[in-house]
């Protein structure tokens, strides 16, 4: 993890990352939520940033966005989607659209 977070901190830095962005990984993780991620679970900064850390990470973010709720019944699935998709730029929301303007992407 430590590795991670000097790399993110390196492409924050990189002047031709007009976007200023950190994503990396399998579900495109940026910096400030990493390292909330890795507080919240308490997880080292010896951890390895693997697939299966980036799973539970992913798991983590579900968690946060509803997805339990929804399983149980209890969140529909317009407000799911919805939630999602402003985790994940990449996924559009109920009316097919990002939650993100294009140029943010």
């Amino acid at each position: 993890m430590k590795q991670i977070d000097e790399l993110q901190g390196r492409m924050l830095a990189n002047p031709k990352n007009k976007y200023k962005s950190s994503a990396l990984g399998r579900y495109q993780i940026v910096r400030t939520t990493r390292r909330n991620i890795q507080k919240a679970l308490s997880i080292p900064a010896t951890a390895l940033f693997d697939t299966d850390m980036q799973d539970r990470m992913a798991c983590f973010l579900l968690g946060q966005r509803g997805i339990d709720k929804y399983l149980a019944g209890r969140l529909n699935e317009d407000t799911l989607l919805i939630n999602l998709s402003k985790e994940w730029a990449s996924l559009p929301g109920p009316n097919g659209k990002g939650a993100y303007p294009r140029s943010r992407r």
